[in-house]
């Protein structure tokens, strides 16, 4: 093999590395797993293909545990909702004794609009999950670095040098 076919394929499975990401839309946490094990088996080869796996690893890491927490707010949101309405729904229509009537349609509209909040951020973070990771697939095929925004630069540089 040349050594520019070995660039070519560093390249490549740095391009792939980045789209491991959509294997978690299979089977959870398969493109972290990917990731990880491209990154532990380049990190003597090719810094090059182990600074992209490192880079996609911290994206998905992070995208994982940002979205855990939006989607458990946004239960915990809707249970709230639920059992602040609870007493207004169970009683007479005009609620508990001495509540004014427009308080639990005020609390109800507050929680709605913070759950839809909610889930437009999670749309959000889904259209970053599909763009970003692409973009990194198009920087690393043309033999480029790619840094992901805000985790990117989490990632100390020792984790993907062997010290040479």
């Amino acid at each position: 093999m040349t050594l520019q076919q070995g660039a070519a394929q560093d390249r490549t499975v740095a391009a792939l590395v980045h789209l491991s990401i959509f294997l978690n839309f299979l089977v959870l946490l398969s493109g972290v797993i990917a990731a990880l094990v491209v990154a532990l088996l380049y990190r003597d080869r090719s810094a090059f293909v182990a600074r992209h796996a490192f880079q996609s690893l911290a994206f998905q890491v992070g995208m994982g545990l940002v979205g855990a927490l939006v989607v458990a707010f946004a239960a915990a949101l809707w249970v709230g909702a639920f059992l602040a309405w609870m007493p207004w729904i169970l009683a007479s229509p005009g609620g508990p004794p001495g509540a004014p009537a427009p308080l639990p349609w005020i609390v109800g509209l507050f929680m709605w609009a913070l759950v839809m909040g909610l889930m437009l951020l999670g749309a959000a973070l889904l259209v970053l999950a599909i763009v970003l990771p692409i973009a990194g697939a198009v920087r690393a095929h043309r033999g480029e670095e790619f840094d992901y925004p805000v985790v990117g630069r989490l990632v100390p540089s020792w984790w993907y040098s062997s010290g040479r």
